[in-house]
């Protein structure tokens, strides 16, 4: 199990906030399906396959960070080479 994945458990069982850039799908998608079991937003940003950008936490937060978390995730695809985000 990766860092990734425990801190969104971490997340889903104490609060807090969490910013993965170009994490692959499937280390996160049980910690991110924790995390919004246990009542915190999720916003995901897709990159090219299989990687995806991932802010996860109060709705609050997630709403502050989110345009932040974007144009980090637009400039990850960019170095990358890849077509774009789709969030």
């Amino acid at each position: 199990v990766g860092g990734a994945a425990y801190a969104l458990l971490a997340v889903a069982l104490q609060g807090g906030c969490f910013v993965g850039i170009g994490l692959r799908l499937w280390d996160v998608a049980a910690g991110a399906l924790l995390a919004q079991e246990a009542g915190h937003e999720v916003r995901w940003w897709r990159g090219a396959d299989p990687f995806v950008h991932l802010l996860v936490g109060g709705q609050a937060d997630v709403n502050a960070f989110a345009p932040v978390v974007a144009t980090l995730a637009r400039r990850a695809e960019e170095q990358r080479g890849g077509t774009g985000v789709r969030g």
